[in-house]
């Protein structure tokens, strides 16, 4: 089967959960004898150069560019997996009308709509004492850009790939998506129970790990930094832990947290992790005090695999473990977070539950050796019901109806836009001169 990838940004593996995640999948693939072709519309760098030395089909492809439709043309694949729903609003007309046979996969890497309308909801109504304001929505509140956009992506899509059985959850509920269009997918963690740990007493010091570039990351360390630290240090200090200390890594600080007043109050930025895991293997408890955001949370299933239990909040541990104990402390309250981190970190015995705790969820839950049969194999399926009995629904259609398609029509009004430009023409191309009389469907200009 021969699968094409179209990623947001090159992945990156040492950065960020989702660079993990979009790695697994096409070396999953790959190891199943798929033929893999990576595309994005970002300019080479590194993280491409790592993909074609693992025997990745590269392209750097410019967007708003029939170029890419001559490229896909020559390729004529059977998949096409577009990366967060940007990319398929981008590209997903294009692969329709030059390849309609190619099957269309959404992969969603978390809900966006869900993440941003909870980070608007913070600035609206958040108190500074606690962190579940943003956890209940009304579906009311989902009336916004982000929604409208994102959930239509997933109705266009054959098949949309979710990251949390929480989100499959909200998908069902409250936007009424056939569980057959969505396919639950997680992080996998081999091996999952980790072998060889260091002990309690091997440990010391707290830790948060994230990308900088991840807004729920940076209004955690926010009020790590403000509120939860100055009061844990001075109770650790209360309790003979003079020498606790927090350390901040992830990559891509910003200035914010450029300076370095560690010396005085125990706060350390160290900046970039080289390997996630490893890191999180020396710290004691891993603190996660998330207001917003959503899918799976790479911080703490890393802490988890590395035996580090975890404090988060309800929005931090949404999706994680389903019906299981958590691996750690769950709390939405500044003072109990607070207390629960200590006690993790002054009681051996509550330390061990929380990480035993955690590697059973990473068993239960993130194993390649449980649940669902390899992505592959599911694609596989979906290609062979396809070439007879194609899914489709109402909505998807509806959505597909040239009154819809704005983003196919703005792209198109770029392209011709960018030609004239290089021609010297001073012929003006106006938007409104495509919308208004918008090409026949299916029809090339």
């Amino acid at each position: 089967m021969k699968i094409l990838w179209i990623v947001l940004v090159w992945p990156e593996p040492a950065s960020s959960a989702a660079g993990v995640r979009t790695e697994q999948f096409l070396r999953s693939l790959k190891e199943d004898g798929h033929e893999v072709h990576v595309w994005s519309d970002c300019r080479s760098n590194l993280h491409r150069e790592r993909l074609d030395e693992a025997g990745f089909s590269t392209l750097s492809q410019a967007p708003n560019d029939s170029q890419f439709d001559r490229s896909l043309a020559e390729l004529v694949p059977d998949v096409v997996i577009f990366d967060r729903f940007m990319v398929e609003e981008q590209f997903s007309w294009r692969v329709r009308e030059v390849c309609p046979i190619a099957v269309r996969v959404l992969d969603t890497v978390d809900l966006h709509f869900l993440r941003r309308t909870r980070e608007r909801k913070i600035d609206r109504v958040s108190t500074p004492d606690r962190f579940d304001q943003a956890l209940q929505l009304l579906d009311a509140e989902f009336l916004n850009e982000d929604a409208y956009r994102e959930i239509a992506s997933i109705w266009r899509s054959d098949l949309s790939i979710v990251a949390s059985d929480a989100e499959v959850k909200l998908l069902t509920t409250s936007f009424q998506i056939p569980l057959a269009l969505l396919e639950l997918r997680r992080l996998s963690y081999l091996p999952t129970v980790p072998e060889v740990l260091p002990s309690f007493h091997e440990r010391a010091h707290f830790i948060s790990i994230g990308n900088f570039h991840h807004a729920p990351n940076i209004d955690s360390y926010r009020i790590l930094r403000g509120d939860i630290w100055p009061e844990m240090r001075k109770r650790l200090r209360e309790k003979g832990f003079h020498d606790a200390e927090f350390h901040l890594y992830g990559a891509y600080p910003t200035q914010e947290f450029g300076g370095n007043e560690a010396a005085k109050n125990g706060f350390r930025v160290k900046g970039w992790a080289g390997d996630a895991i490893e890191t999180l293997k020396q710290y004691r408890v891993n603190l996660a005090p998330l207001r917003f955001g959503a899918g799976i949370k790479g911080k703490i299933a890393d802490g988890w695999a590395a035996g580090t239990p975890c404090v988060t909040t309800s929005i931090g541990a949404e999706g994680m473990h389903e019906e299981l104990p958590f691996g750690g402390t769950i709390t939405d309250c500044v003072e109990d977070f607070v207390e629960g981190a200590i006690a993790l970190y002054s009681q051996e015995s509550l330390w061990l539950e929380g990480q035993s705790r955690g590697c059973q969820i990473l068993a239960s839950l993130y194993s390649n050796a449980v649940g669902r049969p390899p992505l592959g194999r599911t694609l596989d399926a979906l290609v062979e019901r396809s070439k007879t009995n194609r899914p489709s629904s109402f909505f998807g259609e509806l959505l597909w109806h040239h009154q819809f398609r704005s983003s196919e029509y703005f792209s198109r009004w770029i392209e011709q836009k960018n030609a004239v430009m290089a021609s010297g023409a001073q012929t003006t191309v106006e938007f409104s001169e495509l919308t208004s009389n918008p090409p026949v469907p299916n029809s090339r200009e």
